[in-house]
């Protein structure tokens, strides 16, 4: 029988870690992976930026990109004669970017607390077919967790910024909690 030797075994654990298989030895935490998608405006933006420094001085705000995680309360279906419009009414979350492998099925442990209520649309290059329309509700759950990518515009009633949308992620509810231990964010 042949022996392997300490050469083949410190091999095979470097070709290991070096795969990015460390994931499987146990727990842990990675920074948030954005997707191809998003990952040119995830670059650009200002994470610290919130949505009550927009409500104290939009203007100042105007071409900043912000990134804010926001869970659906609200969504809303306009059809236009050129497009379908979808209204997203959201609350925010303090998020610190951080995704947990660890016993829980969820990754994203936003914190409890937010700033409130933010608003974007998005919109389809044209008018969708009832079909659709009823796959891509599907695909925006109510209770689902949106990250928006957009420029703060203005404030409306109740206090809600409205942010114009330059990308997007949608994450399914099972893959996000706000009832973890971790309670952050800002201390207003």
């Amino acid at each position: 029988m042949k022996r392997i030797s300490t050469i083949t075994i410190v091999g095979f654990f470097i070709i290991f870690f070096l795969s990015g298989c460390i994931h499987l030895l146990g727990p842990h935490s990675i920074s948030y992976q954005p997707t191809t998608w998003e990952k040119e405006e995830f670059e650009k933006a200002d994470f610290s930026v919130y949505p009550d420094d927009t409500r104290k001085e939009i203007t100042k705000y105007k071409s900043t990109i912000i990134a804010w995680p926001g869970i659906i309360l609200e969504r809303k279906i306009i059809e236009h004669s050129d497009r379908t419009e979808m209204v997203f009414l959201l609350e925010h979350h303090y998020y610190d970017w951080i995704e947990d492998y660890s016993v829980q099925r969820e990754k994203i442990l936003l914190s409890s607390r937010g700033e409130g209520l933010f608003k974007t649309s998005l919109f389809s290059k044209e008018p969708l077919d009832p079909a659709t329309i009823k796959e891509t509700k599907e695909a925006f759950a109510i209770g689902g967790l949106l990250i928006i990518y957009g420029i703060p515009e203005k404030i409306i009633e109740n206090e809600v910024v409205v942010v114009r949308c330059t990308a997007k992620r949608y994450i399914d509810k099972q893959w996000y909690t706000t009832k973890s231990w971790l309670d952050y964010g800002r201390i207003r």
